[in-house]
């Protein structure tokens, strides 16, 4: 993989796992430790996808995904499901 392949990974690797988190969200050392960079790599990747603190100070962070990816996934399962029925 190269460096922008790999970025990218850990880009939706990030918004995966702060999606999947309870409502009390995520720390940035926990998204360290499963995604295997450095802390200040992961507080780069949580700006860039637009993560949300959950409380200021708290260090804790969730994401909630964009109209227009919630638009792309419904035109997904959409498809998925139009391909079952088949």
């Amino acid at each position: 993989m190269t460096r922008t392949d790999t970025k990218s990974h850990n880009l939706a690797r990030v918004k995966e796992l702060l999606i999947d988190a309870d409502e009390t969200g995520l720390m940035p050392v926990e998204l360290q430790r499963v995604i295997g960079v450095s802390r200040s790599t992961i507080g780069r990747y949580l700006k860039e996808v637009g993560a949300t603190e959950i409380k200021p100070g708290a260090e804790r962070y969730t994401y909630h995904p964009t109209s227009e990816e919630i638009r792309l996934a419904r035109k997904i399962v959409k498809r998925i499901k139009g391909s079952e029925s088949k």
